[in-house]
Order: C-alpha cells, then structure tokens, then sequence
C-alpha cells in the first residue's frame, strides 16, 4: 500500500525522499489506518476504503509538512477552489485573496474529508 502512497504523492507534485519523509509517512499511514479501523470498528480495511485510505494518508502527510513550515507557496499555486460544469468555471485559489496556508488546507480539506464514504463501511458494535 506505501507504494500506492507515494505514487498519489508523486502525481501531487511532492517529490518523495524516503529518508526525509518516511518517518513522516510511516507514522501517517499508522495512524490513518487506526483511524478507520476504529471509525469503522473493522479488524481488517475493507478494499472499498483503499482510495479513501491513501488519500487520508497523503493529506495528513501534507498537512504535517505543512504545519511543520516544510511547503512552499508554489506548492499552493494550482489549487482549484471552485469547478462549475453549466458554462464551464474554472477557479483557481490563487486567483481568491488567500494565504498560501488558506490554499493549502481548501486541498487538504478535499483529503480529509471522506467521512461520508468512512462511515458507509462502518460495523455496528454488539
């Protein structure tokens, strides 16, 4: 699954050290993974979750790098804040008066914020 991770990293745009960010990840995906397994009071992540799963985990991966001064503001460039489908809008965070960190967390938010698709799998507690 670490290779998956790091593949979603990579096609972010993060270019992964294992020495400098395996830590990091490794301590990440620990805690996504525990994290869903209580939320869901599961033994095992079901397949269903995996997308999910690596998500969570590259966001927390960010958001530690981000919180820990390590991203840069090109890394917040290409945010897209808003996409409308009817005559086509396109809009970009950057184009929004934002810091870098308000950029950086519209993303992060999109990362985090699967609790609909968590809880889909979740198993009642007898």
């Amino acid at each position: 699954m670490e290779e998956k991770i790091i593949e979603r990293l990579k096609s972010l745009g993060w270019e992964y050290d294992s020495e400098a960010d395996g830590a990091i990840l490794t301590f990440e995906a620990e805690r996504g993974e525990a994290y869903m397994l209580s939320a869901c009071n599961l033994s095992v992540l079901p397949a269903v979750l995996e997308g999910v799963y690596i998500d969570y985990v590259c966001g927390s991966f960010l958001r530690a790098k981000l919180y820990g001064g390590l991203l840069s503001d090109e890394t917040a460039e290409g945010i897209i804040a808003k996409i409308t489908e009817g005559d086509v809008t396109v809009e970009y965070a950057a184009d929004k008066e934002l810091s870098t960190a308000e950029r950086l967390e519209l993303i992060l938010k999109g990362f985090l914020g699967a609790e609909n698709e968590i809880i889909a799998s979740r198993r009642l507690k007898w």
